[in-house]
């Protein structure tokens, strides 16, 4: 029950709302991955980024596919526009916040992109070193074209 009206909620772009309900659903199911991926946006757009990324460390370390090979439009994933409304926002964000934000955003459509707002972080926390190697690990496989999802922390 949690879950679906957490869902109607993110389709409707009502992120607090899906927030509260996709939580109470996690709780009911703690292995989604679908789940995490919406709460992952719940999380940024209600400024919860430290939850957000212990979200998304979970989902990457578990199975960085699911957000990889995310279609902004059969997914209706919001990311596109709100990732275009951060980079080209006036507002006055944390830097460290909107930079983590993007980073995490941007691997629901580009690896690269993401990679690169990761690495503008200054910050020494593990989540984040991590997510670098395994991002950089990933795109080589990529280009290779030996990926295996084989990450597993």
């Amino acid at each position: 029950m949690h879950e679906m009206l957490g869902n109607q909620y993110f389709l409707a772009r009502n992120y607090t709302e899906a927030r509260n309900e996709l939580e109470l659903a996690l709780k009911e199911n703690p292995a989604s991955l679908s789940i995490k991926k919406k709460l992952i946006i719940c999380h940024i757009q209600t400024a919860s980024i430290s939850r957000a990324l212990d979200l998304f460390y979970e989902v990457i370390s578990e199975d960085i596919n699911s957000i990889i090979n995310t279609d902004p439009i059969f997914d209706n994933c919001p990311c596109p526009q709100i990732i275009y409304e951060l980079e080209n926002s006036l507002l006055s964000i944390d830097s460290e916040a909107r930079t983590l934000s993007l980073g995490m955003l941007w691997l629901f459509c580009d690896i690269k992109e993401s990679l690169k707002y990761f690495t503008l972080l200054a910050s020494p926390d593990k989540r984040i070193r991590t997510t670098i190697e395994h991002l950089q690990s990933t795109i080589q496989q990529l280009e290779r074209g030996t990926y295996e999802n084989q990450y597993h922390e």
